[in-house]
């Protein structure tokens, strides 16, 4: 039987989730079990979600109920927007960059993500961004092998 559940939720919730519905106690782990939303239960939903991606593009985004921010760390071989910010409730398909449009959305969203990467390196017991070091993209690869330069 299928269920929508209008809440927003991150796949490090998964294991938590399996875990309780099979009456496994695990680890102390990331996320946590959405047994309650699934059992209409009244729970605390997920506040942001930190996104990162270094396949195309080295870049991280922190998503909200009704923004997502995403900030590249290098510049992409399409010559996109460095940072992009989208209403995603009345702009569920991104579409309209407000990046320049709302500034200061923008600013407070950076900030939280920044805190967030900063937080976890002290977590982690490191002083500098594994993804500012090592820059694994492909797209940076590609653009580097081939040669291309931003158009002027």
């Amino acid at each position: 039987q299928e269920k929508i559940i209008p809440a927003m939720v991150s796949n490090v919730s998964m294991t938590p989730t399996i875990l309780d519905l099979l009456d496994i106690q695990g680890p102390p782990m990331e996320g946590h079990s959405l047994m309650p939303l699934i059992n209409d239960e009244e729970a605390e939903p997920c506040q942001e979600i930190i996104l990162c991606e270094s396949t195309w593009q080295v870049k991280r985004g922190i998503r909200t109920k009704d923004w997502k921010f995403i900030k590249a760390l290098e510049q992409d071989f399409h010559f996109g927007p460095i940072k992009e910010l989208y209403h995603v409730t009345a702009d569920p398909n991104e579409q309209v960059n407000l990046i320049d449009d709302m500034p200061e959305v923008a600013k407070e969203l950076e900030e939280r993500l920044d805190n967030w990467v900063q937080k976890r390196l002290a977590e982690v017991g490191k002083d500098k961004d594994p993804l500012e070091v090592q820059r694994t993209s492909l797209g940076r690869r590609w653009v580097e092998q081939i040669g291309i330069a931003k158009p002027s």
